[in-house]
């Protein structure tokens, strides 16, 4: 399962919701796609929910009073995007790991 959120227009709030798949990966992978491509696909997609939950958790926080137990959740998750960023790094070729880390997360590695 694969909780999305998504920032709406200023004061409009937060809107969030749960699917069985990752937004724009289709269950079976295109079979022209090597798994180098596929697992580099991933990451671009892993990092880019976890901006999302980064920029979700900060207006939740910037806006009180905020469900304190939906942030925790929310951190929760984004740790563990962490966590499967780094191991689906560990799954690509050498220089390929160089090109995903320089896109990365901005935290260093």
């Amino acid at each position: 399962m694969y909780c999305f959120i998504a920032l709406l227009p200023e004061g409009a709030g937060i809107l969030a919701g749960v699917s069985d798949f990752a937004p724009g990966l289709h269950p079976n992978p295109t079979p022209t796609m090597n798994r180098s491509e596929e697992v580099a696909r991933r990451i671009v997609q892993l990092d880019e929910e976890h901006r999302d939950l980064d920029a979700a958790i900060s207006a939740l926080e910037s806006s009180p009073p905020f469900d304190e137990q939906c942030v925790r959740r929310m951190k929760k998750r984004k740790l563990q995007l962490k966590d499967h960023i780094a191991l689906q790094r560990l799954q690509l070729p050498f220089d390929l790991t160089d090109e995903a880390g320089a896109e990365g997360d901005g935290e260093g590695q």
